[in-house]
């Protein structure tokens, strides 16, 4: 019966559901101030990603044009967006499209966090909320020139890379997969064993490592004649794979940027703009950049 009403109301009617229950003038505002770190590198490259010419609000995810990429997964990009939101830093802008609000009994529940509009709720000293290019601005300014040295602050940054590294390996290895016309079913085990691998290589070496732990698990299940059962082996073969290259470097084929694997906007952002790097997030292992290179912008002792 609820979908049955559902189906009744009429466009103006969602229209005006959607409005009263996103309605930005009952939320406050979020001080610049109050923004954390990782909070800015992603509005930041939010801004650079999800705007068009008039850059007076953010614009869907699924806009996102086919050159660009906010972070190297579809899955990080709606974290990200998640995380703005649950902090009120972004806003859903009641004027989206109303195919992506959900809509039971009459009233508007939810949304589709890909496929709504934004408003940036960010305000300076208590005054109005600011626009979109005064937000860019001032962000702007402060990453690059302002490194935080709190232990809390400096522990994000550190995840933050380790996480951005992490999405990229998981990309690839979907990536191989989807190549090879099968389903992977990424768990908790794969999780554990990438991260794992992270902390000691590169995500350029980890990326050859997929690939090769991808092949042999094809090709083991198709002269196996085991069915449809592939990737159920991916995981233990990565481990085996990248604790072998550990031991012995010379066993890494180091794999380069191409279309499978293309550069995030965060990465850019971050290496590029803010540590006048190049691509350090790909070629280098996280945790041993962080702890030679890193560490001491982030130091109070700097």
């Amino acid at each position: 019966m609820a979908k049955q009403k559902t189906q009744k109301l009429s466009a103006d009617e969602k229209t005006k559901l959607i409005e009263a229950k996103y309605n930005i003038e009952n939320k406050k505002s979020v001080d610049i101030e109050e923004l954390g770190y990782t909070h800015k590198l992603y509005l930041l490259a939010i801004c650079r990603v999800l705007t068009d010419e008039s850059f007076d609000s953010i614009l869907p995810l699924t806009e996102i044009p086919s050159d660009k990429f906010l972070s190297p997964s579809r899955y990080m990009d709606r974290n990200i967006m998640d995380c703005l939101n649950s902090k009120n830093i972004i806003l859903v802008d009641p004027n989206s499209n109303t195919d992506a609000f959900e809509f039971e009994d009459n009233k508007c529940v939810g949304f589709d966090i890909a496929a709504v509009n934004w408003f940036v709720n960010i305000s300076e000293k208590d005054e109005e909320r600011l626009s979109v290019a005064s937000c860019y601005t001032l962000i702007f300014k402060d990453l690059i020139n302002y490194f935080p040295t709190s232990s809390e602050e400096r522990r994000k940054v550190i995840s933050f890379t380790m996480n951005l590294a992490f999405n990229e390996a998981l990309s690839y290895l979907i990536h191989k997969c989807s190549k090879l016309n099968y389903e992977f079913k990424f768990g908790k085990k794969t999780h554990l064993f990438l991260s794992q691998l992270i902390a000691s290589l590169a995500v350029s070496d980890i990326c050859s490592i997929i690939d090769r732990a991808v092949d042999e698990d094809y090709l083991f299940i198709t002269r196996s004649n085991s069915g449809n059962n592939y990737g159920s082996t991916v995981s233990d073969r990565l481990l085996n794979l990248g604790e072998l290259a550990i031991r012995d470097n010379s066993q890494i084929r180091h794999s380069k940027r191409n279309e499978c694997l293309p550069r995030s906007e965060l990465s850019k952002i971050f290496y590029e703009l803010i540590h006048d790097g190049n691509d350090e997030g790909f070629t280098e292992c996280p945790a041993e950049f962080w702890k030679n290179k890193l560490s001491s912008c982030y130091s109070a002792e700097q």
